[in-house]
């Protein structure tokens, strides 16, 4: 029945959680990906969204007693042993983490914690996560900090209705009550604590996997976050799941005060992990025109190849400090480039004049390539081949990630999936069938599995024998 103070959103919860709810202990917790397939960032860089979550409540709430844990370093045990009677237990639950994420569920759950479920995968699923899987809250979309004090303050409190928060998702006696998101600026957030992290672990398994390749030795890297979105917010990508693409960014001055404060403190290999820096033109004119002559800090950044084919953008790169670029080249095949929307004026020539662009200006790149378009071909598969032979007479390159295309359902692409009959199992659930894509590759490519492995096993040799990293993000 309804609250007497009459919100539609404050109805009494049938189900609150634990009996007793302990705020002043939270957990944060990143989960690895569920498959064999290591991710390519996997232990290099430190979780940003969460340590800049713990930042948030610790300014709020400086009493809590806070982890943040992350599996690929500190495995599954590791992370279960955090969880202490009555703790708040936030996950971190994408689509390719998510059966890793039920199970740190689960283990929270049994252990009488509060848990709490965000990012994309648990934004899209929320209504059937509090329903049926026993998390008892979701909060959806990007701007969740101020959202998570809040819920993390309501626990201490009665618990006898759903609190009016923004993007809270939680069960009422009638079903899953869902309240809209709410965005704002990202400079409200404050600049994340690194110290909420030991570095050590990602420096190790950095220099590790990259450390032949580097230009510069002895890079200790990190994770910022000082713009989000993407030029392509009203027409993604046709693979994009990404929940929210609306573009926004920090003052330049904010910036470079948190970037200083970063190679001051010894951490100076900073990888930007918004959607698109190069979607922000003139912000990228102001950040060059304040960059403080002293920084001396490496920046790896996202970037659009569109965006690279303009000299005038990678020239501002250069001077901002930015010394690699991950950008999603996916396909040397016109007609793969189409299907994927990616918004190459000239096709497969847009990434070549991307590559030469970056090669003048000595900038090093992290490509992406995707392999299994709808209606991908031999000859597609080769024209994405000779693509890389490009890249590498260049000598651009500092790693390359092959993946074999999957689908999600927060992608156009998903279109397709929800259309066939053959697919029916992986509509309207959570849990994505462990075969989809495979099942996506017969269903909807012109050549096989196997062909789509051999190629991506002869791209990852010979950028190897290159001397790049094969996977990596570096």
């Amino acid at each position: 029945m309804p609250d007497s103070g009459g919100s539609s959103t404050r109805k009494y919860l049938m189900i609150v959680g634990p009996k007793t709810v302990d705020p002043s202990r939270v957990v944060l917790v990143n989960p690895a990906t569920d498959s064999d397939e290591v991710a390519a960032s996997a232990a290099c860089y430190p979780p940003l969204g969460l340590i800049s979550l713990g930042s948030t409540l610790k300014s709020q709430l400086p009493e809590v007693d806070l982890s943040v844990l992350d599996q690929a370093v500190v495995g599954f045990d590791g992370v279960a042993k955090a969880f202490t009677k009555g703790a708040v237990v936030g996950i971190s639950a994408l689509t390719t983490t998510y059966r890793n994420s039920l199970r740190f569920a689960q283990e929270a759950i049994d252990r009488g914690c509060f848990v709490v479920f965000g990012n994309d995968h648990s934004s899209r699923f929320a209504e059937l996560i509090v329903r049926d899987r026993g998390v008892h809250a979701v909060l959806v979309g990007d701007h969740v900090e101020f959202p998570f004090v809040d819920l993390v303050r309501w626990v201490d409190s009665r618990r006898d209705c759903i609190p009016e928060i923004p993007g809270l998702v939680m069960l009422g006696p009638g079903g899953p009550v869902a309240q809209p998101p709410v965005r704002y600026p990202m400079e409200r957030v404050p600049i994340p604590d690194r110290g909420l992290v030991d570095h050590r672990p990602y420096r190790e398994e950095f220099s590790r996997r990259f450390g032949r390749t580097l230009a510069t030795p002895n890079l200790a890297p990190t994770t910022v976050n000082l713009c989000r979105g993407c030029s392509k917010v009203n027409d993604r990508c046709s693979f994009c799941d990404i929940y929210d693409l609306g573009l926004d960014r920090v003052s330049p001055g904010r910036a470079w005060q948190e970037l200083m404060g970063l190679t001051r403190s010894g951490l100076n290999y900073l990888w930007e992990v918004g959607d698109s820096f190069t979607s922000h033109p003139h912000w990228l004119a102001d950040l060059a025109a304040s960059r403080p002559p002293d920084f001396n800090g490496e920046l790896f950044v996202y970037a659009r190849a569109q965006e690279l084919t303009k000299p005038s953008t990678v020239e501002l790169l250069g001077r901002i400090g930015v010394t690699r670029v991950n950008v999603g080249m996916e396909s040397g095949d016109d007609q793969a480039l189409r299907v994927y929307n990616k918004g190459n004026i000239k096709g497969g020539e847009t990434n070549r004049i991307a590559a030469r662009n970056l090669a003048e200006r000595n900038i090093r790149a992290h490509v992406s390539l995707i392999l299994g378009s709808p209606g991908e071909t031999s000859d597609s598969l080769a024209r994405t081949e000779d693509l890389v032979q490009c890249l590498l007479n260049l000598k651009i390159l500092s790693s390359v990630d092959v993946a074999i295309l999957y689908p999600l359902p927060g992608a156009p692409l998903w279109k397709l999936i929800r259309e066939h009959e053959s697919f029916r199992d992986a509509v309207g659930t959570d849990l994505l069938p462990i075969n989809l894509r495979e099942r996506f590759v017969r269903h909807f490519c012109r050549v096989s599995m196997d062909h789509l492995h051999d190629t991506q096993k002869r791209i990852n040799a010979l950028v190897e024998a290159h001397g790049c990293v094969p996977g990596g993000f570096g």
